[in-house]
């Protein structure tokens, strides 16, 4: 029954999906099939980018702009792909004059470098100022959320380690005190 429909209605039922977060079915409503929609080819990358089939996003993230060169959304999220696979260089050359993310992109750059209060800041400049491209406010977001966790869970690091130093060192006084 898919294989009868037209892209338009593949384009739909696959928008379906992704708001639905059914992404098993979206995925495999594009698998196996060329489509000649762009959009279509845009969204099954980033599925894929979401869940971390990075190498095949960045193939059809580049058959979007090889189709469609001044896709820009299309270019951010080629630079994502790359920035998640570890290629931070191609991610930082595809990002190159994107100042309509910059925020988002600096975001990345300060996780990288485990500056997780400042990547979250830079993600709140970008929701805020972000009007043309409102579906990445969630991403954003999301991404904020995870940032958190970093920093929670290298606070609780930081906090075992204290508790275990401070027990290494009374357990060593107490020996002595003996």
């Amino acid at each position: 029954m898919i294989d009868n429909l037209n892209e338009e209605e593949v384009l739909a039922l696959l928008t379906y999906y992704v708001k639905s977060n059914e992404l098993t079915k979206a995925l495999e409503l594009c698998n196996g099939r060329e489509f000649e929609l762009t959009s279509i080819t845009f969204i099954h990358a980033a599925i894929l980018c979401q869940i971390g089939l990075y190498e095949r996003a960045i193939l059809l993230f580049k058959k979007v702009i090889e189709s469609d060169p001044d896709n820009q959304l299309c270019r951010f999220q080629l630079g994502v792909a790359y920035f998640f696979s570890g290629k931070n260089d191609l991610a930082d050359e595809v990002w190159e004059g994107q100042n309509e993310f910059i925020d988002f992109i600096e975001a990345f750059r300060l996780i990288s470098n485990n500056k997780f209060y400042e990547a979250s800041n830079r993600l709140d400049s970008f929701i805020s100022n972000n009007k043309s491209y409102p579906e990445l406010n969630l991403d954003a977001e999301n991404l904020k959320e995870k940032i958190n966790k970093l920093e929670q869970s290298e606070i609780q690091e930081e906090h075992d380690v204290n508790e275990l130093v401070t027990n290494d060192v009374e357990t060593l006084l107490s020996i002595y005190k003996q």
